[in-house]
């Protein structure tokens, strides 16, 4: 049987107001700088560790095809900075892990992962 999930986190946009132990009152939820975005995104690297750790403890894992695209970084908020992202992809079954560090447009990536999957 096939499954397909698509899971989007609006997470890390305005406000800001969640840090790696999830809800925090922040006296400046709506400031766009470094501390504010990084503080969210620690709360999406937990949220992600969480769906990958269920996935393993419902014995899913294994035989998933995962793909993980970060988000686009806060570009439109500070215009002419570097938006350099990860990407993630596990195969079905994959024992050995591949790094690879070449820059790339992650709409063209994504665009030949999909293709060499047809």
């Amino acid at each position: 049987m096939l499954f397909f999930l698509f899971a989007h986190i609006y997470l890390p946009h305005i406000p800001f107001v969640f840090n790696k132990q999830g809800f925090y009152w922040n006296e400046k939820p709506f400031l766009q700088n470094d501390e504010n975005y990084t503080s969210q995104l620690d709360y999406c690297d937990v949220l992600l560790g969480q769906f990958l750790e269920s996935l393993k403890k419902a014995g899913k894992f294994d035989s998933s095809e995962i793909i993980i695209l970060s988000d686009h970084n806060y570009r439109l908020e500070f215009p002419g900075r570097e938006s350099k992202i990860p990407m993630f992809i596990k195969h079905p079954y994959q024992r050995n892990r591949k790094d690879i560090f070449e820059e790339i447009h992650a709409e063209r990536l994504l665009k030949e992962v999909l293709l060499e999957m047809k």
